[in-house]
């Protein structure tokens, strides 16, 4: 009786030891593992783009050799735009997708704003051109602000209308066609950097004041030639 015992107590103890040799050797193997993996993602070293990386709500700097991303934070806008560039436009525009995956601005909408801004982006694409007759008739507009990724406006854009053009170029692009400002209206170039009068008789660019003091018409659009007056 009492080897009976002796023998089952011996199986147990052996049984227990095989037990703890097999956990112990699964936790090896999976210690090795991690292992692999943390010297998969700790192999790679981030080179950071110079640029910032935008969509509809934050922007960031990504990685050039992989999708991390850096100093992700959410849009802040001043005068509309915010310091990666991205300018928060009008809501209710309409737009078409064009065959290069960027959009066009087609017709103002619903929109019941006097002040109209075109972002740069839409749904995370950028805006690249305005369509013909756009801004046709639009007679309860009082201004319209186009950013700099516009790179094409098609003819007669801006017709039978008294809408003041705010263009954040520096002067025209040559995307842009002969007759898209038939209106003739008067257009602010480098709007980015100036500020406009409420009497548009003063310009200032670039922290210096200007008095408008001719205006001149190219055939399609009016540009103003200014004296500065006060630094």
């Amino acid at each position: 009786m009492k080897k009976s015992k002796v023998f089952t107590l011996l199986l147990a103890l052996i049984l227990v030891c095989c037990m703890i040799g097999l956990l112990t050797a699964c936790n090896k193997g999976q210690s090795g593992n991690n292992l692999n993996n943390n010297e998969n993602t700790t192999s790679h070293t981030h080179s950071w783009e110079s640029k910032y990386s935008i969509d509809s709500q934050n922007h960031w700097f990504g990685c050039d050799t992989c999708q991390n991303k850096n100093k992700l934070e959410n849009h802040s806008f001043k005068n509309s735009k915010c310091k990666c560039g991205y300018i928060e436009g009008t809501d209710g525009l309409e737009y078409k997708l064009n065959s290069n995956d960027s959009y066009s601005l087609s017709g103002i909408g619903n929109v019941k704003d006097k002040d109209i801004v075109i972002s740069n982006f839409y749904v995370d694409k950028p805006v690249t051109s305005i369509s013909n007759n756009a801004f046709k008739n639009c007679d309860s507009i009082n201004s319209v602000r186009i950013p700099n990724s516009i790179v094409k406006i098609e003819k007669d854009t801006f017709t039978d209308n008294n809408i003041k053009i705010y263009c954040d170029a520096e002067n025209e692009p040559s995307g842009w066609e002969e007759n898209w400002n038939n209106s003739e209206s008067i257009v602010v170039w480098n709007y980015n950097n100036s500020v406009v009068a409420d009497d548009e008789v003063n310009v200032i660019v670039n922290k210096i004041k200007y008095k408008i003091n001719n205006i001149v018409s190219n055939g399609s659009t009016l540009s103003f030639y200014c004296k500065m007056i006060q630094s």
